[in-house]
């Protein structure tokens, strides 16, 4: 594959070492996962600041966890299984958390000494947005990318205003194509090197033809897929 095509005219450079599959998994996940963690007006991490990263089994989860380690970041995660904590940490997560049995705010204030985390990188919404709050560093930042447990919640104001908390709300698809192509190019910038040498490749569960399409939905109802289920054309 010499290029992985993000929106119309723009794209992104695939250089030979992942393949077509891979290629085709690439853009949406670590384009998310950049813009929403890394980019000014967004989570725009500073060094030495780290981060809560829900999902952390999922495509966009899986490929935060490698940007957050190439840049040096501390990167906590949320899961939903012992087995897939085993895997974000081998992928280098700093901790791993299972959402069904702990406390994540509880937990992650131990982790860090009470201090919480600068960048929320969040899918759920509604119903995690006072522990996300509860869980931000001074100054932090709440980016949502997703809505899949509501949205509607309500929000303590005061909470905002002594503790400098923003929410963000954020994403890539209804982005023109000119914003995208400046997101292709702030990548390349900040990880271009990974990405062409390798350590940079997202993580595919399972690649099913066309035609399976309703048996990719049903992994992903039942949350067992690690990573990105890849539909081939051909």
């Amino acid at each position: 594959a010499e290029e992985a095509v993000v929106h119309h005219g723009s794209v992104l450079p695939a250089p030979a070492t992942l393949s077509d599959e891979e290629a085709g998994a690439f853009a949406e996940v670590f384009l998310t996962a950049y813009s929403n963690l890394f980019m000014p007006r967004l989570g725009a991490l500073a060094p030495g600041e780290s981060a809560l990263v829900h999902g952390g089994g999922g495509g966009v989860g899986t490929a935060a966890i490698m940007l957050l380690r190439e840049a040096g970041h501390r990167c906590y995660v949320t899961v939903g299984s012992a087995d897939k904590a085993r895997r974000c940490l081998a992928l280098g997560a700093t901790a791993a958390i299972d959402y069904a049995n702990e406390d994540f705010p509880a937990r992650l204030r131990a982790l860090t000494g009470g201090h919480g985390v600068e960048v929320i990188l969040d899918h759920i919404g509604g119903a995690y947005l006072a522990q996300n709050l509860a869980t931000l560093a001074t100054g932090g930042r709440l980016v949502e990318i997703g809505l899949m447990g509501g949205a509607k919640a309500e929000v303590n104001l005061g909470l905002l205003l002594t503790r400098r908390l923003s929410v963000i709300g954020s994403t890539l698809r209804t982005r023109s194509v000119e914003e995208k192509a400046a997101i292709v190019r702030g990548f390349l910038d900040r990880f271009g090197e990974a990405l062409r040498g390798g350590r940079l490749r997202p993580v595919i569960h399972a690649v099913l033809g066309l035609a399976e399409a309703a048996e990719a939905h049903r992994l992903m109802k039942r949350s067992e897929h690690f990573g990105k289920i890849v539909l081939r054309v051909t």
